[in-house]
């Protein structure tokens, strides 16, 4: 069997294992939380497994392994791709605001709560982005004295407005 992290190949010992998520387990224990990264996808026997199939799959037997590439993050890494994913999605989340405001001047008071539901995600979403930006890149905010700048300014004042929103919206739906 080989496995790679990142591409690399990884030597484990797989004596003991049984299936697919004990191999993993012990893979995130001695190479990836020393190294402060986190896995972020599973490619079994050339097959990119989706979120459930990384469920699915847990018990497949390690005997029926030929290859599993995983590959990882660094928490820095999972939030500038987080900020290159807002820019897609928050003119999304706008759209989506004015179609739930159609649904609630329509009646449709059901399918406004689902998509309401759908926004108070995305609103968590985006403030733990942002916190992520606080805890991962707040060195080289410092650093280049970006703390002073508007963007960072606005995002900060933004971030308690969404919570404050968020917390809003969570209590209409109770």
């Amino acid at each position: 069997m080989q496995i790679y992290v990142n591409n690399e190949e990884l030597e484990i010992n797989t004596l003991n294992l049984i299936n697919l998520s004990q191999l993993i387990q012990q893979v995130e224990l001695s190479t990836l939380e020393p190294k402060k990264i986190f896995l972020t996808s599973i490619k079994l026997n050339d097959h990119l497994l989706n979120d459930q199939e990384e469920e699915d799959y847990g018990d497949y037997p390690i005997a029926k392994i030929n290859s599993l590439h995983l590959y990882a993050s660094s928490p820095k890494e999972l939030v500038l791709d987080g900020l290159q994913l807002a820019s897609s999605i928050l003119p999304e989340m706008h759209q989506l605001i004015a179609t739930i405001l159609e649904y609630f001047e329509e009646g449709n008071q059901s399918k406004a709560y689902q998509e309401f539901q759908v926004i108070t995600d995305g609103l968590m979403w985006f403030s733990t982005i942002f916190h992520g930006i606080e805890d991962h890149l707040s060195e080289e905010i410092h650093a280049k004295s970006l703390h002073d700048h508007p963007f960072y300014k606005n995002g900060q004042k933004s971030n308690q407005q969404l919570f404050l929103m968020n917390l809003s919206c969570a209590e209409l739906l109770q």
